[in-house]
C-alpha cells in the first residue's frame, strides 16, 4: 500500500488557512474592538445608505407611466423610509463623527 501525500499536504493547507482566515478576520476585529463613536457612526452610514435606497424606490416608483394600476405597482412608504432614515443617520452621524475625527488626529 502506498503512502498518502495528505499528511504531506497537512502543513502547507494549515499555513494557508491561517494567512487566509487572517486576511479575512481583519474587518471583524475592528468590528468586534470599534468604539462607541465608531459604531454609531458606521450605523448612521447604514441608515443613510438605507435612505439613499429609498430615494432611489421612490424615483423609480414616480417614474411608471401608469400609476393607476396600483397592483402592479405596490405600495412601500419609499418616502417615509426616506424621511425617518435620513434624519436617523445624519443625527447619528452628526453625534459621532467630532469623536470619530478627534480620534484621528
Amino acid at each position: 500500500m502506498e503512502p498518502s501525500i495528505a499528511p504531506c499536504l497537512r502543513p502547507i493547507a494549515a499555513e494557508r488557512n491561517q494567512a487566509y482566515m487572517g486576511r479575512d478576520m481583519a474587518w471583524l476585529s475592528y468590528f468586534t474592538f470599534a468604539t462607541e463613536a465608531e459604531m454609531v457612526a458606521m450605523t448612521g452610514a447604514g441608515f443613510i445608505l438605507l435612505a439613499l435606497t429609498a430615494l432611489f424606490m421612490d424615483k423609480r416608483r414616480s417614474s411608471r407611466r401608469s400609476i393607476d394600476r396600483l397592483e402592479k405597482v405596490g405600495f412601500m412608504p419609499w418616502t417615509a423610509i426616506f424621511l425617518g432614515s435620513m434624519i436617523i443617520g445624519g443625527g447619528m452621524l452628526a453625534l459621532a463623527l467630532p469623536r470619530v475625527i478627534g480620534g484621528l488626529i
